[in-house]
Protein backbone atom coordinates (compact mmCIF):
# COMPACT_ATOMS: atom_id res chain seq x y z
CA UNK A 1 0.00 0.00 0.00
CA UNK A 2 1.08 3.44 -0.83
CA UNK A 3 1.79 5.86 1.95
CA UNK A 4 -0.96 8.07 0.27
CA UNK A 5 -3.69 5.53 0.95
CA UNK A 6 -3.19 6.12 4.51
CA UNK A 7 -6.47 7.79 6.24
CA UNK A 8 -6.48 9.84 9.10
CA UNK A 9 -8.88 8.05 12.01
CA UNK A 10 -8.97 11.72 13.38
CA UNK A 11 -8.85 14.42 11.35
CA UNK A 12 -10.81 16.84 14.43
CA UNK A 13 -12.43 15.34 16.75
CA UNK A 14 -14.79 18.18 17.49
CA UNK A 15 -15.90 17.67 13.85
CA UNK A 16 -16.94 14.30 13.58
CA UNK A 17 -18.89 13.73 17.24
CA UNK A 18 -20.48 10.26 15.70
CA UNK A 19 -16.85 8.97 14.82
CA UNK A 20 -15.69 9.92 18.60
CA UNK A 21 -19.35 8.08 19.76
CA UNK A 22 -18.29 4.94 17.68
CA UNK A 23 -14.52 4.91 19.01
CA UNK A 24 -15.47 5.24 22.60
CA UNK A 25 -18.11 2.11 22.34
CA UNK A 26 -15.89 0.15 20.71
CA UNK A 27 -12.91 1.07 23.57
CA UNK A 28 -15.33 0.60 26.46
CA UNK A 29 -14.74 -3.15 26.19
CA UNK A 30 -11.49 -3.37 24.40
CA UNK A 31 -8.70 -4.76 27.44
CA UNK A 32 -5.65 -3.75 25.71
CA UNK A 33 -3.64 -0.46 27.10
CA UNK A 34 -1.69 -0.17 23.78
CA UNK A 35 -2.71 1.60 20.81
CA UNK A 36 -1.83 2.41 17.19
CA UNK A 37 -3.64 4.43 14.94
CA UNK A 38 -2.98 7.46 13.07
CA UNK A 39 -3.02 11.25 14.14
CA UNK A 40 -5.17 13.28 11.87
CA UNK A 41 -4.81 17.14 12.30
CA UNK A 42 -4.85 17.50 16.38
CA UNK A 43 -2.28 15.00 17.78
CA UNK A 44 -2.79 16.68 21.50
CA UNK A 45 -6.37 16.21 21.11
CA UNK A 46 -6.14 13.25 19.79
CA UNK A 47 -4.40 11.70 22.69
CA UNK A 48 -5.97 13.09 25.55
CA UNK A 49 -9.03 11.30 24.01
CA UNK A 50 -7.03 8.39 23.89
CA UNK A 51 -6.20 8.28 27.22
CA UNK A 52 -9.42 9.07 28.89
CA UNK A 53 -10.30 6.09 26.97
CA UNK A 54 -7.68 4.34 29.36
CA UNK A 55 -4.69 4.12 26.26
CA UNK A 56 -1.31 4.40 28.32
CA UNK A 57 1.26 3.57 25.53
CA UNK A 58 -0.09 5.51 22.53
CA UNK A 59 1.36 5.42 18.82
CA UNK A 60 0.58 7.75 16.23
CA UNK A 61 1.36 7.64 12.49
CA UNK A 62 1.25 10.80 10.09
CA UNK A 63 2.89 10.97 6.28
CA UNK A 64 2.27 14.61 5.74
CA UNK A 65 5.35 16.54 6.63
CA UNK A 66 3.66 19.34 7.09
CA UNK A 67 1.05 18.21 9.48
CA UNK A 68 3.82 16.42 11.77
CA UNK A 69 6.08 19.60 12.18
CA UNK A 70 3.00 21.38 12.74
CA UNK A 71 1.91 18.43 15.94
CA UNK A 72 5.25 16.87 16.85
CA UNK A 73 5.48 19.60 19.36
CA UNK A 74 2.27 18.33 20.36
CA UNK A 75 2.53 14.96 20.38
CA UNK A 76 5.90 15.13 23.09
CA UNK A 77 3.84 17.35 25.11
CA UNK A 78 1.06 14.76 25.41
CA UNK A 79 4.00 11.96 26.03
CA UNK A 80 3.13 9.91 22.60
CA UNK A 81 5.15 8.13 20.09
CA UNK A 82 4.31 10.65 16.96
CA UNK A 83 5.59 8.79 13.66
CA UNK A 84 6.36 10.58 10.31
CA UNK A 85 5.53 7.48 8.66
CA UNK A 86 2.85 5.05 6.94
CA UNK A 87 0.85 3.87 9.92
CA UNK A 88 0.81 0.39 8.14
CA UNK A 89 4.55 -0.48 8.70
CA UNK A 90 3.87 -0.22 12.23
CA UNK A 91 4.34 -3.96 13.68
CA UNK A 92 1.33 -6.24 14.50
CA UNK A 93 0.79 -7.16 18.45
CA UNK A 94 -1.49 -8.93 20.32
CA UNK A 95 -1.00 -6.48 22.78
CA UNK A 96 -2.08 -3.59 21.09
CA UNK A 97 -5.26 -2.16 19.54
CA UNK A 98 -5.11 -1.35 16.28
CA UNK A 99 -7.19 1.37 14.48
CA UNK A 100 -6.94 1.97 10.64
CA UNK A 101 -9.09 4.41 8.68
CA UNK A 102 -8.63 3.34 5.31
CA UNK A 103 -10.96 6.13 4.26
CA UNK A 104 -12.10 4.68 0.70
CA UNK A 105 -14.35 1.88 -0.10
CA UNK A 106 -12.89 -1.75 0.83
CA UNK A 107 -12.57 -2.12 -3.29
CA UNK A 108 -10.49 0.99 -3.25
CA UNK A 109 -8.36 1.20 -0.02
CA UNK A 110 -5.77 -1.58 -1.05
CA UNK A 111 -6.62 -3.24 2.06
CA UNK A 112 -6.61 -6.67 1.08
CA UNK A 113 -2.78 -7.35 2.19
CA UNK A 114 -3.80 -6.00 5.79
CA UNK A 115 -7.42 -8.06 6.60
CA UNK A 116 -6.01 -10.80 7.26
CA UNK A 117 -2.96 -9.66 9.12
CA UNK A 118 -4.92 -8.32 11.64
CA UNK A 119 -7.03 -11.12 14.41
CA UNK A 120 -9.15 -10.09 17.10
CA UNK A 121 -7.45 -6.75 18.04
CA UNK A 122 -8.49 -3.93 15.21
CA UNK A 123 -10.97 -1.85 13.98
CA UNK A 124 -11.21 -1.03 10.41
CA UNK A 125 -12.71 2.04 8.54
CA UNK A 126 -14.22 2.22 5.10
CA UNK A 127 -15.84 4.31 3.32
CA UNK A 128 -19.44 3.26 2.48
CA UNK A 129 -20.11 3.94 -1.10
CA UNK A 130 -18.98 2.19 -3.71
CA UNK A 131 -19.83 4.12 -6.76
CA UNK A 132 -23.07 3.91 -8.98
CA UNK A 133 -22.80 -0.05 -10.13
CA UNK A 134 -22.84 -1.38 -6.71
CA UNK A 135 -26.26 -1.28 -5.44
CA UNK A 136 -25.54 -3.22 -2.29
CA UNK A 137 -22.42 -1.60 -0.82
CA UNK A 138 -22.96 -2.65 2.86
CA UNK A 139 -23.49 -6.67 1.68
CA UNK A 140 -20.81 -5.85 -0.39
CA UNK A 141 -18.08 -4.40 1.46
CA UNK A 142 -18.96 -7.61 4.39
CA UNK A 143 -19.27 -10.24 2.09
CA UNK A 144 -15.37 -8.91 0.45
CA UNK A 145 -14.14 -8.77 4.08
CA UNK A 146 -15.15 -12.26 5.19
CA UNK A 147 -13.54 -13.21 2.15
CA UNK A 148 -9.95 -11.95 2.21
CA UNK A 149 -10.03 -13.67 6.00
CA UNK A 150 -10.80 -16.47 4.86
CA UNK A 151 -14.16 -16.96 6.70
CA UNK A 152 -17.53 -17.88 5.34
CA UNK A 153 -20.71 -16.30 6.59
CA UNK A 154 -23.15 -17.69 9.04
CA UNK A 155 -26.68 -17.21 8.32
CA UNK A 156 -29.27 -15.65 5.53
CA UNK A 157 -30.85 -12.21 5.53
CA UNK A 158 -30.43 -9.03 7.52
CA UNK A 159 -27.57 -8.57 9.72
CA UNK A 160 -29.03 -8.25 13.11
CA UNK A 161 -29.21 -4.55 14.55
CA UNK A 162 -27.90 -5.45 18.04
CA UNK A 163 -28.29 -1.75 19.07
CA UNK A 164 -28.22 1.99 18.69
CA UNK A 165 -25.98 4.69 19.81
CA UNK A 166 -28.09 7.77 20.12
CA UNK A 167 -26.05 10.87 19.75
CA UNK A 168 -28.32 13.51 19.62
CA UNK A 169 -31.54 13.32 21.51
CA UNK A 170 -33.72 11.66 19.34
CA UNK A 171 -33.33 9.04 17.42
CA UNK A 172 -33.10 10.76 13.77
CA UNK A 173 -31.86 8.75 10.28
CA UNK A 174 -28.64 10.74 10.71
CA UNK A 175 -27.96 10.87 14.27
CA UNK A 176 -28.46 7.41 15.25
CA UNK A 177 -25.33 5.07 14.73
CA UNK A 178 -26.87 1.59 13.67
CA UNK A 179 -24.38 -1.49 15.41
CA UNK A 180 -24.98 -4.53 13.40
CA UNK A 181 -23.68 -8.56 14.47
CA UNK A 182 -21.75 -10.27 11.11
CA UNK A 183 -21.25 -13.85 12.13
CA UNK A 184 -18.63 -16.32 10.25
CA UNK A 185 -17.70 -19.36 10.69
CA UNK A 186 -14.28 -18.52 12.80
CA UNK A 187 -16.19 -15.70 15.17
CA UNK A 188 -18.52 -12.90 15.25
CA UNK A 189 -18.11 -8.63 14.46
CA UNK A 190 -19.70 -5.74 15.11
CA UNK A 191 -20.08 -3.08 12.86
CA UNK A 192 -21.40 0.62 13.08
CA UNK A 193 -22.30 2.67 10.53
CA UNK A 194 -22.93 6.21 11.20
CA UNK A 195 -22.44 9.56 9.31
CA UNK A 196 -20.71 12.61 9.99
CA UNK A 197 -20.11 14.55 6.34
CA UNK A 198 -20.44 11.19 4.75
CA UNK A 199 -21.76 7.42 5.20
CA UNK A 200 -18.78 4.92 6.72
CA UNK A 201 -18.36 1.66 8.38
CA UNK A 202 -16.35 0.59 10.94
CA UNK A 203 -15.44 -3.10 11.78
CA UNK A 204 -14.21 -4.57 14.89
CA UNK A 205 -14.44 -8.53 16.42
CA UNK A 206 -17.17 -8.50 19.15
CA UNK A 207 -15.22 -9.70 22.22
Amino acid sequence: MSHSTQGSLNKDYKYAPKKRAVQADIYSYRWETKYMGFGGNNVGTAAKFLKSNGFTDISLYEIDPQVYDDNKKKGKKAGINYNLRCGLTHPYNKDTFHEIDFCKSILRAGAEPFIAKYTDNFAFTFAFRMGRFHRKPFKETIDLFLKLRGEERKGRGAWPVIYRLDTDGNETKDGCIKVYRVSSDKGTYKVYKYKDTSIMLVITPEN
